[in-house]
C-alpha cells in the first residue's frame, strides 16, 4: 500500500490582544535654535519597525516623530525635529514558531508640559492592537496506491491556500522642486504625509503593489519668520512583491507604510533654496491566499483486510468578501477669530480610534477624526493659532454576515481633502475617505492523514452469505453498501442494472 500526500496551507487566528502602554520622551532645544517662547504646536508620527517574539512574548519596536512648532523671542515661528525609539512587550504563552503577527499602534491621548525655555515633556498613553495568526502546513492522503485488494472513495474539494506574508523595502528619493510663483525655503516647520490608492495586480506570477504618497510642506520662507508657506506634491510608488504560487484568483490583502522618513533643503542651479530632497523608506507587505483543488482519501475499506483511516478537522480562517467604497465627511470648524482675512496654512486629519459592530447585515463603523488647523489672522501679536477638534463619525458598510464570522479587518484613509472659510468666518470642510475591509469567516474540513490495515479474520471472510437480498434503508448510498457487504460499488450497479448512484429508501437490491 503506496499512500499518496498532498498538502494545503492554512491561516488560522490564535487571539487578538489589546494592549495600552505609556511613552514619555524629553524634547531639547538645540544650541543653534532659538529659546522656546510659546509652543505652537506639538505634532507627531508613529511608526513601527519591527516585529519579534520569542516563546512567550512579543515585541513591537518603533519610533515616533515629532515636529514642535514654537514661538521664540518677538513671535518668530520656528521648529524642533526629534526622533524617540520605542519598545514595548506582550506577554504570551507557547508561541509557535510557525507564527504570524501583525501590529497597528494609535496614540489615544497626549500631554506636553514645557519645564522651561530649553525642555519640554511629551506624554502619550498608547494603544497596540496584536493580531496572532498561524501558518500551518497540513498533509492529506489524496490516494491510495498498488492495493487491489482495498476500495478507496475519494472526494474533490477546493480549500483556501494560504501562500503567506511577504514584506519588501521600497526606498524613495525624489528631488522636488518649488514653483517660481512660491517663495524659497529657509527653514521646513512640518510635513503631512498619508499613503493612498493603494492597488496591486499579478504580474508574470508576482505581485506589483502601487500607491500614491501625498506629502505636504509646510515651510517658513527665506528672510521671513512671520510668515508661511506650503506646497502639496504627490509621488507614485510602485513595488514587486514575490509570492511563490501566486494565480490570478488570489485573494490579496497589501499595505504600504512609512518606516522612516527625512527631508533636506537644497539649492538649485541659481543658488535660491528652492529644492527639498525627500528620503523615505517604505515597507510593503502583501498577504495571498489561493483557492486550491485537491482531491481527499474520504473512506477506504479493504476485501480482507480492516482498514483504518486516521482523520482530523482542521479550522482555518476563510475569506468570505472583500469591500471598498469611499464616503465623505463634511463639518464645520469655528475658527473664533474676528480677522476680515484669514489665512489656512494646514488642515491635518487624523484617525484617532475606529472599531466596528455588527447588526444585522451590516457592518457599523465608529470612529473618531481629529482636525488640527493652522491658521493665520492679523487681530494680535500671536498672528498664528492652531485649533484641534475631535469629530465622531459612523459609516455602514452592507453585507451578507456568515453566522460562522471571525472577524473584519480594515483600513481607512484619507484621500482627499476640500475646505474654505464661510461668510461666519469658519471653516467649512470635506473629507473623502476611503474605506477597505476583509471579511473572514471560522471554516473547516475534515481531512484524512495516515491509513492503517490489519488482516480480517479469514473465518468470517469465509462465512460471508453467497447471495444478499438487501432493501435500501434511509440515507443508505452504494458505497456504503459495498462497505458493509466487501464488495465494489462497480459489482452492485452491474448485478442490478444501475445507470447511476441513487436509491431509494426500501429499493431492493441483489448482492452476490
Amino acid at each position: 500500500m503506496d499512500l499518496v500526500k498532498d498538502y494545503i496551507n492554512i491561516k488560522k487566528n490564535i487571539s487578538k490582544n489589546s494592549s495600552h502602554f505609556n511613552i514619555t520622551n524629553d524634547i531639547i532645544v538645540p544650541d543653534f535654535k532659538p529659546d522656546i517662547k510659546k509652543v505652537l504646536e506639538c505634532y507627531h508620527d508613529i511608526l513601527i519597525k519591527d516585529i519579534s517574539f520569542d516563546n512567550t512574548k512579543v515585541t513591537i519596536v518603533g519610533a515616533i516623530n515629532y515636529t514642535l512648532i514654537y514661538y521664540s523671542a518677538n513671535f518668530e515661528l520656528n521648529s524642533i525635529d526629534h526622533t524617540a525609539k520605542f519598545s514595548h512587550e506582550i506577554s504570551l504563552s507557547n508561541i509557535p514558531e510557525n507564527s504570524v503577527f501583525d501590529a497597528t499602534i494609535n496614540i489615544e491621548n497626549s500631554e506636553y508640559e514645557l519645564l522651561n525655555e530649553k525642555r519640554i515633556i511629551l506624554k502619550h498613553i498608547a494603544v497596540v492592537s496584536l493580531k496572532h495568526n498561524q501558518q500551518l502546513k497540513i498533509d492529506v492522503i489524496s490516494d491510495i496506491q498498488d492495493d487491489d485488494n482495498m476500495e478507496i472513495l475519494k472526494e474533490n474539494v477546493c480549500l483556501p491556500n494560504y501562500l503567506g506574508q511577504n514584506n519588501e523595502k521600497l526606498f524613495f528619493k525624489e528631488n522636488i522642486e518649488i514653483e517660481q510663483n512660491y517663495p524659497p525655503l529657509d527653514q521646513i516647520l512640518k510635513h503631512n504625509f498619508n499613503i493612498k490608492k493603494t492597488t496591486y495586480k499579478i504580474v508574470d506570477n508576482k505581485i506589483l503593489v502601487s500607491g500614491v504618497f501625498e506629502c505636504t510642506i509646510l515651510y517658513l520662507p527665506y528672510d521671513s519668520r512671520k510668515n508661511l508657506s506650503s506646497i502639496t506634491f504627490e509621488k507614485n510608488l510602485s513595488q514587486v512583491v514575490n509570492m511563490p504560487d501566486i494565480s490570478p484568483d488570489a485573494k490579496i490583502d497589501c499595505n504600504i507604510k512609512i518606516s522612516d522618513i527625512n527631508f533636506n533643503i537644497l539649492e538649485n542651479s541659481d543658488g535660491e533654496h528652492r529644492i527639498i530632497n525627500c528620503e523615505a523608506i517604505f515597507d510593503v507587505g502583501v498577504s495571498a491566499i489561493v483557492p486550491k483543488n485537491i482531491t481527499l482519501v474520504s473512506d477506504a475499506y479493504g476485501f480482507s483486510d480492516l482498514v483504518e483511516l486516521d482523520k482530523e478537522t482542521i479550522y482555518f480562517d476563510n475569506i468570505k468578501d472583500t469591500l471598498s467604497e469611499n464616503f465623505y465627511f463634511k463639518n464645520t470648524l469655528n475658527l473664533n477669530s474676528p480677522s476680515a482675512d484669514i489665512k489656512i496654512y494646514d488642515v491635518n486629519t487624523k484617525i484617532l480610534f475606529s472599531d466596528y459592530k455588527l447588526i444585522d447585515d451590516q457592518i457599523v463603523i465608529d470612529g473618531i477624526l481629529n482636525i488640527s488647523t493652522l491658521f493665520q489672522d492679523d487681530t494680535d501679536e500671536e498672528n498664528f493659532k492652531i485649533l484641534d477638534q475631535e469629530y465622531p463619525f459612523k459609516h455602514i458598510l452592507d453585507c451578507k454576515i456568515p453566522p460562522n464570522m471571525q472577524s473584519v479587518s480594515f483600513k481607512l484613509t484619507m484621500q482627499n481633502i476640500d475646505y474654505n472659510i464661510n461668510i461666519e468666518n469658519n471653516l467649512e470642510f470635506k473629507i473623502n475617505i476611503n474605506i477597505s475591509a476583509i471579511i473572514f469567516f471560522n471554516d473547516s474540513s475534515s481531512i484524512t492523514t495516515n491509513i492503517s490495515k490489519t488482516p480480517l479474520d479469514n473465518k468470517n471472510v469465509d462465512n460471508k452469505p453467497s447471495i444478499i437480498v438487501y432493501f435500501v434503508r434511509e440515507n443508505d448510498s452504494l458505497w456504503s453498501i459495498a462497505k458493509k457487504y466487501l464488495t465494489t460499488v462497480n459489482h452492485i450497479k452491474i448485478t442490478n442494472g444501475l445507470t447511476n448512484d441513487s436509491l431509494t429508501p426500501n429499493q431492493q437490491l441483489l448482492i452476490l
